[in-house]
Formats: C-alpha cells, structure tokens, sequence
C-alpha cells in the first residue's frame, strides 16, 4: 500500500480513499443487523482480518449519523506557551461534562479559549478520569458543566443541518513545543487520507525522530478533532491508537465512506473555509 503524503494532498486537493471493500459475508450481514451494544459493535469490527472491509461495515453501524462531520469543520490550534504548561492552567475556568458520541462514550474539557481536551473514555471510571484531569490542570478552576459542554458535543458529531462553510472549532494545546508541533502537522493530513510516522516526522524537520513523534502523537490530548488516527505505519498497517484499534477503524472507515459518498455526489469540498 502506498502512502499518501499529506503536504501533496493539500496542494492538489487529492484525497486517498480506502481501496473498495469486498462484501461482507452473509453471516456478518445478519449480525450487523442486530441490535447490538456499543462493545459489541467493537467486537465484530476487531474480528475483521482486513480494515479496508470497515466501509462497507458502515450498514453495521446503522444510525451513526454524521459520518462525514469532521469535513464540515475547521479546527484552529492555539499553543500554550512553556511557561503557561507549567503552570498547570493557572487562571483558566475549565468546564468539563461527560457524553455520549457515535464513538462511544467521551470527556470534554473547555476553556474561552478552546478545547483542551476530548477523550474516549469506555470502561474507564469516571471519577479516575477526573482525577488524572483535575491532577494535569491542578492550577485552574473546574466545573462539570453538562450543559455547555453537550452544546460543544452537538456541534461536533450531531450536527442538526451540516452546511456548506466549514465551522471554526478552536482547540488549546498544552504540551512541549516538540508536541505542539508534532499536533499541528496532524490537522494538515485531510479526511480519507493516512500518512506515516516517518511522514510526519518529516514534515516537522525531524526525519530521525520517529520515535519522539510516535510518542507525541500517543500523547494528544484531543480525540477525532486532532486526527492522530490518520497515522498508520509504514508497512500499511494501521498500528496503535490511543483508544483503541476497533475505534481507530470505525473513524477511518466512516471517514472513506463518507468522502466516497460526497464524491459520487460530486459534491468534494477541500479545505473550504
């Protein structure tokens, strides 16, 4: 498999879609009508030997709306600068909510200046979840506001109308300035595009540092908004994710479908704003 460099993407307005998927077998057909739970959803997509089947399984996903809202936005990147991520959020008003999203379910974080975090959380407790977030942002004044941190969620993944103009989402980054740099070159890989570790690496003038890179990317702090999904290894495999492969699949596959919609439609949009 070839990988696609996303800095080309961008200048031709090229998108790589998944190769076309083979059927799925009868039998999976009938299990993707079930009425099934969230984990076991999970459970019929690990058990696909090839991911590229995962855009046909979107009739598996039945109901998941929004397959291609990640189009419909623009995401903005704000960095805190290195002393501010010492200083632990010291003079933010940080509100935060638990939800439910087509991906399971999710902890939000924002601030004035844009979400801070987004982050799948499954069997995770809740209260350990706040914990580590309250321990991050140990200097800053938080509030579980379930009302405007929904109002965000809709926004994101439950659109009533998506429009034609790209939504600005504004994000705010806390991390090293190896990190920030590393999450920034992530919001330049378009939807239905992958690109490598080496990839990326490249594109932030740091060819040698794989390694540092993958272990930035593990570390985004922002789920599906900043695509670290997007990075799969160099053989064509889609490598690791920090919440999980079965998810990793899920957002590529419904991503591919969604583009291999629109463009039948003749109706592609690129970085429109």
């Amino acid at each position: 498999m070839k990988l696609p460099e996303f800095e080309d993407c961008l200048k031709r307005g090229k998108i790589v879609r998944f190769p076309a998927a083979k059927k799925l077998a009868a039998k999976e057909l009938d299990v993707a009508r079930a009425d099934l739970d969230f984990d076991s959803r999970f459970k019929f997509i690990q058990s696909s030997k090839d991911y590229y089947r995962i855009e046909k399984a979107i009739h598996f996903l039945g109901g998941l709306s929004g397959a291609g809202r990640l189009r419909d936005l623009f995401i903005s990147c704000e960095a805190m600068g290195p002393g501010a991520y010492k200083q632990k959020g010291q003079g933010l008003e940080i509100s935060c909510g638990f939800h439910a999203t087509p991906f399971g379910e999710c902890f939000i974080a924002l601030t004035d200046r844009g979400i801070c975090h987004l982050s799948f959380i499954d069997q995770t407790d809740r209260k350990e979840v706040l914990a580590r977030f309250y321990k991050d942002w140990a200097n800053a004044k938080i509030n579980q506001d379930q009302d405007r941190t929904g109002g965000r969620i809709r926004r994101i993944f439950f659109p009533s109308k998506p429009g034609t103009k790209k939504e600005r989402v504004s994000v705010l980054c806390r991390g090293t300035s190896f990190q920030i740099k590393v999450w920034e070159a992530l919001l330049k890989i378009p939807p239905g595009a992958m690109a490598s570790y080496k990839t990326i690496a490249q594109s932030v003038r740091c060819p040698q540092a794989v390694r540092a890179v993958a272990n930035a990317i593990g570390k985004n702090p922002i789920a599906y908004l900043i695509p670290c999904h997007r990075v799969i290894r160099g053989t064509g495999q889609l490598g690791g994710y920090r919440w999980g492969a079965a998810r990793k699949k899920i957002i590529l596959g419904m991503e591919a479908a969604a583009i291999e919609s629109e463009n039948s439609r003749g109706i592609y949009r690129h970085n429109e704003v």
